[in-house]
């Protein structure tokens, strides 16, 4: 007799195999993916013995901690940045103990370990000695609360040191890059094998081989600045940036650094806690409810949490970066870019010299998966500018043709870094400033502006608009017709149509734009100017005198051609002139260029012509690689010579 198994539904054949692909989805995720318990097979198992003295209690469902820090001390020279090169290894950035931090002018010795984590084993990657720029050299105390190095990427080696603005590629040339001064202040970021920098003045760069600068992106004028913001997104970088006009709403920009194209969105929750690491993990800490270190896999599905020991509080004290009871130290909590590996979450607390004091190791493999989504984003547009018709067209016309933006009317914010702005809306009004502007735009050479923007400013922006009332009147003018700034990196020239708008205005904010970006590149010598000056003089460095008026109505009239000077007596146009370096230029620029000036003569005193020579040359040799024999300036110059002359 045969025996026959019971029947089946027929739904129960598709329900099993509907159960085995999903067990055999959940072995593939549990033995592959970021929270595998089962990486490195017998690596993994050595390293869990080794590291089972140094074991800390935690809960049951968080996984386990160790504590590294005996580890890390017991190698020489103090633990200044740190990261998991690998799932059996820990990469150390040390100094030597050798170094006299109190001389700023020395250079520091580093050197980058692997700590074996199977047996505690050192192994030496390299060593490299710390290059001070000269530029920077007296800003540097040498104190220990210099920021030290960090490593951005193992493999290839990178290590950033913000203090002296040099990255570091041991083992390639250049071994190191040093940034500009103006680019200090920028994050390297690797992507896809590609090192990037990120400059919070809206410009984003790869780092070639050779070292140099190549621009691959640069943030629309309508956005000030942006923030470098670490996402789990692949193959963009993310930013988080404003409006010009409107400063209170977070954007965020993703950057594909290859292509050069991007997106802007808006996110429900702040992405700016999250660090970014291998694998596009993410983690972040929070102190809000419960003190917890989190990590989260790459495909927004789950997280995993530790909820910090007492041994790791006691160090905190009572809160996130709040100095522990008896001691004088402010201690807070750190993950670094290279945090997280596999199973792996390293992370340090730092003392007030910002160097690791204690540092720990977090294995999540056996910790409890919490369900996680990834951060909403919601598409977003950039609001639709008030038109003005056949205004807008003039100004869209004089953009393409200069190499400019111009913003009108409602267009422009009502707040800048000094002054409040209200809108200028009458269309005749706005119809003549640009005129103005047209005119003295086209005075200087062809591809000027492009040749001022370099790699400093991503724009150039020229606002028209109504009354400009000072933010602080201590500080700055109350008449003032116009004004330029420098801001993370936009030129903004607010041009005051509420008075008559002269070209002479234009050409003073103009003469500023160029002294910004020369400062700000640490290109121009204030001390080669002032040797110009009579001997003796100082400008004073102010708007505003001691009670509170300009000094352009109570500043001395000596050596000015407003004071009738004879023009051999001549250094200065005005008292004005005597305020800022930057203002005499302006103030010799915008009578130059100025038709009948009531100044004319005193462009015959061999001391404006020294000092406008030495401005001329500068210039040429700065910006003028494609400029003609002779600018409109240079013109105008000889012009009011042979006319004074007769």
């Amino acid at each position: 007799m045969e025996l026959h198994p019971p029947r089946r539904p027929a739904g129960f054949h598709i329900l099993a195999l509907f159960l085995a692909l999903l067990t055999l989805c959940c072995l593939i995720f549990t033995s592959c993916g970021p929270f595998s318990g089962t990486e490195g097979g017998a690596d993994r198992r050595r390293t869990l013995t080794f590291l089972e003295p140094y074991h800390i209690k935690t809960g049951l469902s968080e996984g386990s901690l160790y504590e590294l820090t005996p580890l890390a001390d017991q190698l020489d020279g103090a633990v200044c940045a740190y990261g998991l090169y690998d799932e059996a290894h820990l990469i150390l950035l040390r100094e030597q103990d050798n170094t006299d931090r109190t001389d700023p002018a020395v250079s520091r010795s580093y050197q980058v370990d692997l700590l074996d984590l199977r047996d505690g084993s050192e192994q030496e990657m390299t060593s490299f000695d710390s290059v001070i720029p000269a530029q920077d050299s007296d800003q540097n105390d040498g104190s220990p609360k210099m920021p030290d190095p960090e490593i951005i990427s193992a493999e290839p080696l990178i290590i950033h040191d913000r203090a002296g603005a040099v990255i570091y590629r041991p083992g390639t040339d250049p071994a190191a890059i040093v940034l500009p001064k103006w680019l200090r202040d920028a994050c390297p970021v690797c992507l896809s094998g590609r090192l990037y920098l990120a400059s919070s003045r809206g410009i984003l760069f790869e780092i070639l081989p050779d070292g140099s600068l190549h621009k691959v992106f640069m943030l629309p004028c309508d956005f000030v600045g942006m923030t470098p913001v670490i996402s789990g997104h692949e193959g963009v970088l993310t930013f988080s940036t404003h409006l010009v006009r409107n400063p209170l709403e977070t954007v965020y920009v993703d950057v594909d650094p290859v292509g050069g194209a991007f997106s802007c969105y808006r996110s429900g929750q702040l992405k700016t806690g999250y660090v970014c690491c291998r694998d596009g993990l993410l983690a972040d800490t929070s102190f809000r409810n419960a003190p917890l270190l989190s990590v989260y896999s790459p495909s927004g599905l789950y997280q995993k949490s530790l909820k910090l020991p007492d041994t790791v509080l006691e160090q905190l004290g009572s809160g996130a970066g709040i100095a522990a009871s008896g001691s004088t130290d402010f201690i807070s909590m750190n993950l670094a870019p290279l945090s997280l590996s596999g199973s792996w979450c390293c992370f340090a607390l730092r003392g007030d010299s910002g160097r690791a004091k204690s540092l720990y190791l977090w294995d999540t493999a056996p910790a409890g998966k919490k369900s996680w989504k990834t951060p909403a984003a919601e598409p977003w547009q950039m609001p639709a500018p008030e038109e003005y018709g056949a205004l807008t067209e003039t100004a869209a016309e004089l953009e393409k043709r200069y190499g400019v933006k111009i913003v009108l009317g409602g267009n422009i914010p009502s707040e800048f870094r000094d002054y409040d702005a209200l809108a200028m809306t009458d269309p005749s009004v706005i119809s003549g400033s640009l005129e103005v502007l047209d005119h003295v735009l086209s005075i200087y050479p062809d591809g000027y502006f492009e040749d001022l923007m370099g790699d400093y400013y991503r724009g150039i922006v020229f606002y028209l608009t109504g009354e400009l009332t000072p933010l602080s009147a201590a500080d700055n003018i109350s008449n003032a017709g116009a004004f330029v700034t420098d801001a993370e990196g936009l030129c903004q020239i607010a041009l005051n149509l509420s008075t008559d708008l002269y070209p002479q205005t234009i050409v003073h904010e103009l003469t500023h734009a160029a002294d910004y970006r020369f400062a700000g590149e640490g290109l121009w010598d204030e001390s080669a100017w002032n040797a110009l000056n009579p001997e003796g003089f100082t400008y004073y460095d102010s708007y505003i005198d001691e009670n509170g008026s300009s000094y352009e109505f109570t500043g001395s009239t000596q050596y000015t051609a407003a004071g009738g000077s004879a023009p051999e007596d001549v250094w200065f146009i005005d008292p004005y002139s005597k305020t800022y370096a930057m203002e005499d230029r302006a103030r010799l620029m915008e009578y130059l260029m100025q038709d009948d000036s009531i100044y004319s003569v005193c462009y015959t005193s061999p001391h404006i012509q020294k000092k406008l020579d030495f401005y001329f040359q500068f210039l040429r040799n700065t910006l003028g690689g494609r400029w003609p024999e002779m600018t409109q300036w240079e013109k105008y110059l000889r012009e009011k010579q042979q006319k004074d002359a007769r």
